[in-house]
């Protein structure tokens, strides 16, 4: 479980000013919502395993730092910007969270091997039940934030991502930076008309 994992004191006092959580917002969480979505989209698309594997694992991350974010257990959480928040566990995404940290973020005898049984790992359907609730709760969350935040969030990269889009317009995500990435980097959406990607 996330518990056992060695994670920032949690505190419910704000660790900055509302400037610095707005600008924080802006940039991290924003991040943290391009990255899930776009990785969630390429386990889709990807056949070579190792590339699969990179983006599950990546997932994964952005997964359980938004869960964290949403339901109060980080350094930066969602209460911090709207006073008395906190995004309500669901029984498929505990189930999820339980499993994920044997699965990928620890080396231990209990990660479950290959041709494991079913509902040992977290698969297609528990991840598309992760993405869905991460989403909705996102949403939930972003309309009840105010200023400086609102405004901030609206500037963001992401927010044209987390509300549900049209049928037909496929979203992607492109770095700024020219040369070949060796860090996380800025990123901006283009959008155009074509069929949105099927999810298995």
């Amino acid at each position: 479980m996330f518990e056992r994992e060695g994670s920032p004191i949690v505190s419910n006092k704000s660790p900055g000013s509302a400037s610095e959580l707005a600008e924080w917002m802006k940039e991290h969480l924003s991040y943290e919502m391009l990255m899930l979505q776009h990785t969630h989209r390429k386990l889709s698309q990807i056949e070579d395993q190792l590339d699969w594997n990179t983006y599950y694992e990546s997932f994964a991350v952005h997964a359980r730092n938004l869960y964290r974010f949403l339901t109060n257990e980080e350094d930066v959480q969602a209460a911090h910007f709207v006073k008395g928040y906190k995004a309500g566990k669901t029984h498929e995404t505990v189930s999820a969270f339980q499993r994920l940290p044997l699965q990928v973020f620890h080396m231990s005898l209990h990660r479950p091997p290959t041709g494991s049984r079913r509902g040992a790992k977290v698969d297609a359907d528990a991840r598309d039940a992760v993405l869905s609730w991460i989403e909705n709760q996102m949403n939930d969350f972003i309309g009840k934030l105010q200023a400086p935040y609102a405004d901030a969030w609206a500037m963001s990269d992401a927010a044209a991502l987390v509300t549900d889009q049209p049928q037909g317009l496929h979203r992607e995500i492109l770095v700024l930076s020219s040369s070949k990435p060796t860090a996380t980097n800025s990123i901006i959406i283009t959008t155009s008309e074509s069929a949105i990607p099927k999810r298995d």
